[in-house]
């Protein structure tokens, strides 16, 4: 992967990755509360996957 150093502020480049945490958050108590089932199992697995992404664009972030 190509390692860039950001010149501009880079609370505006954390941006997406907030949004994904918070809306992963958000799916994941939609998929607990109120669809249950198979349905529910599907939103957990997206919501798990878009946070996954979000602390790994943290953790680049921080590098």
């Amino acid at each position: 992967m190509l390692k860039k150093k950001f010149t501009s502020n880079s609370s505006i480049i954390k941006i997406p990755a907030y949004i994904g945490a918070i809306g992963s958050i958000l799916l994941i108590s939609i998929g607990l509360f109120v669809v249950r089932g198979f349905e529910g199992a599907a939103y957990l697995f997206l919501a798990i996957t878009i946070l996954a992404f979000a602390v790994m664009t943290f953790k680049q972030l921080a590098k």
